[in-house]
């Protein structure tokens, strides 16, 4: 991934919690928050006014729900369906209230504060969203995660990056080049091989091609 497209419309992006990316803010629309991401977006930039906040909104803080509400955003209670995350309920309205195919969530997802669950239902929300036809991906300050559905694939990430590639549902086969460990016709599947501790090669141009047969999952992480 090399970044989102500048200036144009229904590449949606959702504020969870602990990061803002205003750059992505300024390339992307429209932008919702996920019920407690209100709190943190009005602590850090008070100044960015989301298209929609939503949720079951049992994190966020009432009086800073209605500070959005005075400032003209609306506020969707989402709280009869506890079928859904919030995570998943902003995908699904971003696909069916703006048509958005491809989305950014900013968010952090790693076993934060021992929730290690969230991380599960984030990535879990990435397969669903997948067969509804968006592709999502996953930013935090430190880390990117995205699906690659079947095909053939080109990737950036820092030199000195960390990179996985994990299958999320059944074996998939994988060949990839400008990896440290390529993979050639490998199989990736739980109680077997899964690509992780892996690393952009030095001697390589910092792409990874990826050709996988199935859907499979690509992370890094951020390298000041």
């Amino acid at each position: 991934m090399k970044g989102p497209p500048v200036n144009l419309r229904n590449q949606g992006f959702i504020f969870l919690v602990d990061v803002i990316f205003k750059v992505y803010k300024m390339r992307t629309w429209p932008h919702l928050v996920a019920d407690g991401g209100a709190t943190v977006l009005q602590a850090t930039a008070p100044e960015l006014l989301p298209e929609l906040v939503l949720g079951d909104l049992d994190s966020a803080r009432p009086e800073v729900l209605q500070s959005y509400r005075d400032r003209g955003v609306e506020v969707r209670d989402l709280s009869h369906d506890q079928d859904t995350t919030d995570l998943e309920k902003c995908l699904n309205t971003a696909q069916k209230d703006f048509a958005c195919k491809r989305i950014f969530v900013a968010g952090t997802f790693a076993g934060v504060q021992g929730r290690f669950d969230h991380t599960l239902g984030a990535l879990n929300a990435l397969c669903k969203a997948e067969v509804q036809g968006i592709n999502a991906a996953l930013l935090s300050d430190d880390s990117c995660c995205i699906l690659l559905p079947k095909g053939r694939h080109c990737l950036t990430a820092p030199r000195q990056s960390c990179c996985g590639l994990v299958p999320l549902g059944g074996p998939v086969r994988v060949t990839t080049s400008g990896l440290c460990w390529d993979m050639k016709d490998a199989v990736l599947e739980w109680g077997g091989l899964v690509s992780t501790s892996n690393g952009l090669d030095e001697a390589g141009d910092g792409l990874v091609w990826v050709d996988t047969d199935g859907t499979v999952l690509w992370t890094c992480n951020n390298v000041p």
